[in-house]
């Protein structure tokens, strides 16, 4: 049961009942997830059991300590800003053990109270808003004004429509490894439905290049079937047709559409957009890379080091800033970095480098099916403004190694059975994934 809360409290990240953080995500998953590590290692004395694991922890611990003189605050302060590094190993430990029962439970509750909340913010603004600030921090009353589309239990319809990507990807995934999950496929395909949908409600350019990345990712995978290529290409020739057809005024009122249209027709109007926040400070966090010469400033040393590059580089007048993103991305470096990359490339140089290599590598070398698909969220979560403890990327990084999740070549799931030692008869394999 525990395990399925923990999936719950994953694909829920920003709710949460009675006591609630001073931040948009919660840390209760990592904090259910510590637990367990720690009854394992006082029960059974069972330890983190993979090298990478070590490698995260020790990055972790360095990343507390290694304060920058330019940073201001005390010592709590940025030791409640880096902890979140080691704090989010709960996540991965705890994920190494999920069963896929745990998880479709819990995406059988999320998926639908997403979906409800998401429809009664079109209905009526004033009932979503006292329904939903007992559960979530809304940021923004004005929800519907301009191109906005839904925030459901998110602060922001972008942490809406990006969150449901994720879903998709997890329901995917789901119904690519285990077996006994083909006999709720048609739940799956419900859920998968309805999932689409919320990130539709949501308008969130994120949400839908992610979920476009995501369908781009499993129609390779079926290339070798000549009736999915069929379809694939009359499906995308339609979805052409239809969006030639589209009403301007339609297309410029959903926010992610237009970005889509302009990354591919002009792609140098998005450094027009709020884009061009992520990309300056992605191109400071290289810049501060290589001035540091690997070694980072420190914890903290991002809202001070961050505008000295912008302005110093000239680095509007280079990107070609719009004349209100010049003084609006000096504004947000100044406050914090917008992307966990660049801020382990400022603060931690080639430390930074090394987690980003074992997270992203680990997930590259398993067989965890649509793994390129949850590359590709992975690093959209972590150039963009969403913190580093948002579970979802971790939780990814944990099925990667559980053997429930997993793929042998092709699309046959990975037995749960390990292999007979000479004339030992096969045992059941334990929670924990093989090395």
């Amino acid at each position: 049961m525990y395990r399925t809360l923990f999936c719950l409290l994953c694909v829920m990240p920003y709710v949460s009942v009675g006591i609630r953080f001073p931040t948009g995500v919660q840390p209760w998953a990592a904090i259910l997830g510590w637990l367990a590590l720690l009854a394992a290692i006082l029960l059974r004395g069972r330890l983190p059991r993979y090298r990478s694991d070590l490698v995260i922890l020790a990055c972790s611990a360095v990343f507390m300590f290694y304060i920058s003189p330019l940073a201001q605050g005390d010592f709590l302060f940025f030791l409640r800003k880096t902890v979140v590094f080691a704090l989010s190993f709960g996540i991965v430990f705890l994920a190494y053990r999920v069963q896929p029962q745990d998880l479709l439970r819990a995406l059988s509750f999320a998926v639908p109270v997403y979906t409800g909340f998401a429809l009664l913010q079109y209905y009526s603004t004033s009932a979503f808003l006292a329904l939903s600030r007992p559960f979530v921090i809304v940021r923004d009353n004005s929800i519907f004004v301009g191109e906005r589309g839904a925030a459901s239990l998110a602060p922001e319809a972008t942490d809406f429509g990006f969150t449901m990507a994720f879903i998709v990807l997890l329901l995917l995934i789901l119904r690519a490894t285990h077996p006994e999950i083909a006999r709720k496929r048609r739940m799956i395909n419900v859920l998968l439905g309805l999932s689409i949908m919320c990130i539709l409600l949501s308008k969130s350019a994120a949400g839908i290049i992610a979920l476009t990345l995501i369908g781009a990712v499993y129609f390779v995978r079926l290339l070798s079937r000549l009736r999915t290529i069929m379809f694939g290409l009359v499906a995308l020739l339609g979805s052409l047709v239809v969006v030639a057809t589209l009403p301007e005024e339609v297309i410029n009122g959903i926010r992610g559409l237009r970005l889509m249209i302009d990354l591919v027709t002009q792609p140098s109007l998005l450094l027009q957009t709020s884009f061009a926040h992520r990309a300056t400070h992605n191109v400071v966090g290289v810049i501060a890379f290589i001035e540091s010469k690997g070694l980072g400033y420190g914890a903290g040393a991002f809202t001070a080091v961050g505008p000295e590059i912008y302005l110093r580089y000239g680095l509007a007048f280079d990107l070609g800033l719009s004349s209100f993103h010049v003084q609006a991305v000096h504004d947000t470096l100044s406050r914090n970095a917008l992307g966990v990359i660049p801020l382990l490339l400022t603060e931690f140089g080639v430390l930074g480098c090394i987690l980003l290599i074992v997270v992203f590598g680990r997930v590259f070398n398993s067989a965890l099916p649509m793994r390129f698909a949850a590359l590709g969220l992975m690093a959209m979560a972590w150039l963009q403004s969403f913190p580093p403890a948002y579970p979802l990327v971790w939780l990814l990084l944990g099925l990667a190694y559980n053997p429930h999740f997993l793929m042998r070549k092709g699309r046959s799931p990975r037995p749960n059975v390990t292999s007979p030692a000479r004339n030992l008869p096969a045992v059941p394999a334990q929670t924990s994934p093989r090395r």
